[in-house]
């Protein structure tokens, strides 16, 4: 696979030495397009998400409560990371208390 980047290095290297400075600008303004694109698409998907933490978030602070971020709590699924720092707080308290 490394081998596949290398080469399509070279062969961009390539069409960007011989080819139009307005092609070229064409083609940067169409990769940054569809970055952009990908974008808007993964904020509207993170939107809903986002909120039920933020309000979360929120409710925590008004009532003096550190806000610790947990997942399943919210019913975001595929959290995998902090599902577990969240088991090994509670385990590291568990283990100070007893």
């Amino acid at each position: 696979m490394n081998s596949v980047w290398k080469v399509l290095f070279l062969v961009m290297v390539y069409i960007g030495s011989v080819e139009s400075a307005s092609l070229l600008w064409t083609l940067g303004d169409l990769g940054i397009g569809s970055m952009a694109w990908l974008n808007l698409v993964a904020i509207l998907l993170l939107t809903k998400p986002a909120l039920k933490v933020l309000k979360d978030y929120d409710t925590l602070k008004k009532a003096g409560i550190d806000p610790i971020f947990d997942p399943v709590k919210l019913g975001i699924k595929g959290a995998d990371f902090w599902e577990e720092k969240i088991k090994g707080n509670k385990n590291i308290n568990k283990k100070s208390v007893g």
